[in-house]
């Protein structure tokens, strides 16, 4: 996966959707150590339970699935598009992972952005697939080379990748 695609400069060239996302998920407070919790809709905060609409963003600096309730998604044809500021020091934002652990985030990366296709979808473990009960997960954030991406993960596989 070439990286330098998802750059922060590289919002100009986004379609309405990805402007619409990017929108979203700049106000965003990601946190560097991996935090259990629901999913939650990107826009209204509300948990989302075992499934939603999945979109993924891939410009202006972040690599990350989006979810929507389905009131939201029935009503994202008319989410402002305006670019908000960041809410963090990017820059500064720089969760510790080790090489091995990066060479598995980047093959999840990998496999995600060839086999990502939006739609509703139950919400599932990165790494290993399966289902996510009650829509739970390890919700994990990674800077890569000023590219921002988030990874969810089963209990299992986060114990597995120890050193995330």
């Amino acid at each position: 996966m070439r990286y330098d695609a998802f750059a922060v400069e590289s919002c100009m060239t986004l379609d309405p959707l990805q402007m619409k996302l990017l929108s979203l998920v700049r106000c965003w407070v990601p946190n560097e150590r991996p935090e259990r919790r629901a999913f939650r809709c990107g826009w209204c905060g509300e948990s989302l339970g075992n499934g939603a609409w999945h979109f993924l963003l891939r410009g202006g600096g972040y690599f990350t699935p989006v979810h929507l309730c389905g009131s939201c998604h029935q009503h994202k044809g008319v989410v402002q598009v305006e670019l908000r500021p960041l809410l963090f020091d990017r820059s500064r934002f720089h969760p510790d992972f080790s090489r091995r652990a990066g060479a598995v985030l980047d093959r999840i990366s990998e496999r995600c952005d060839a086999e990502f296709v939006p739609g509703f979808h139950q919400f599932t473990c990165d790494q290993c697939r399966k289902v996510l009960p009650g829509g739970i997960a390890w919700h994990t954030w990674r800077n890569r080379n000023g590219v921002l991406m988030e990874y969810h993960f089963c209990d299992g596989c986060l114990i597995g990748i120890s050193d995330l």
